[in-house]
């Protein structure tokens, strides 16, 4: 009887320990995507390319008109993201770039 008592004094504590860790680790990570969504969304949204740039004069934009500081400080977390975001970022971002090179 003292045996099994000792066994589950042990055995309890660090089945809490492993499960309390696993939330954790899956909460820091919910937070991670939440805050890089939210990153991305703020950055997108200053986004407003037609509106800076008036397509009928065909002039170009006098200033940069779009950023993409949150995608290269953030290029190593895209794994946190789901396939279909990761992949409408890099096309966007790609366009960006492009766009930003011949202007």
């Amino acid at each position: 009887m003292n045996i099994a008592l000792d066994f589950l004094s042990i055995f309890i504590p660090a089945i809490i320990g492993v499960f309390g860790t696993f939330y954790l680790y899956k909460k820091r990570r919910t937070d991670q995507q939440k805050s890089l969504r939210q990153s991305f969304l703020a950055e997108l949204r200053e986004v407003q390319l037609l509106q800076q740039w008036p397509i009928e004069d065909r002039t170009t934009p006098k200033v940069r008109f779009a950023s993409n500081a949150i995608y290269e400080n953030n290029a190593g977390d895209l794994s946190l993201l789901d396939d279909d975001e990761i992949e409408a970022l890099v096309r966007y971002y790609t366009r960006l770039q492009i766009a930003l090179k011949i202007i």
